[in-house]
């Protein structure tokens, strides 16, 4: 892959993540919610579950659990930027 196409990958996926943002409503806030290097969170007992797939299914225990919604897009921005790929 080359610098360019990567670009491209990722400003296509920023876009798909603001459009999904710009159009949620607030019963869409117990997800699932796309975050920003393309997993997914899941409201589950409370706790924001953050994993690969739009349902959860695959990822047990999730890779990352939150209190906020907040918290998942940050942690999602922090593993973008720091992915070698």
């Amino acid at each position: 892959m080359t610098d360019e196409h990567i670009a491209r990958e990722l400003a296509a996926l920023h876009a798909d993540v603001a459009a999904a943002l710009e159009t949620a409503k607030p019963s869409d806030m117990n997800g699932p919610v796309v975050l920003a290097n393309g997993m997914w969170a899941n409201r589950w007992h409370m706790i924001w579950r953050v994993t690969e797939d739009r349902e959860g299914a695959r990822d047990k225990p999730a890779r990352f659990v939150a209190a906020h919604l907040d918290q998942c897009r940050r942690w999602a921005g922090a593993q973008l930027r720091n992915s070698t790929h």
